[in-house]
């Protein structure tokens, strides 16, 4: 089963956007569990150093995964990958 993985932090216009695209794509496709991860930036939070170190600069971070295998990945407010992960779960 495809997983979408949404990494988000508090007081973010942007992560507010995908994460309503997310819910609102997920009302009409169920061939996905989607997960919603909140970082918190300002204590120091481990999650934060994992998404650093696999090269990610900004929030939102969004992956889809197959399995164990990340499939596909965005950060920032990008719509291409937005719809480029919404069609591969459609």
């Amino acid at each position: 089963m495809l997983e979408i993985k949404f990494y988000h932090k508090s007081n973010c216009r942007k992560c507010d956007f995908v994460k309503r695209r997310l819910d609102k794509f997920g009302e009409s496709h169920s061939g996905y569990k989607l997960t919603d991860i909140f970082v918190d930036v300002e204590n120091g939070d481990k999650t934060l150093e994992y998404l650093k170190n696999q090269g990610y600069f900004s929030f939102p971070v969004v992956q889809l995964w197959d399995d164990a295998n990340i499939k596909d990945s965005f950060c920032d407010l990008d719509i291409k990958g937005l719809n480029r992960i919404e069609s591969q779960v459609s």
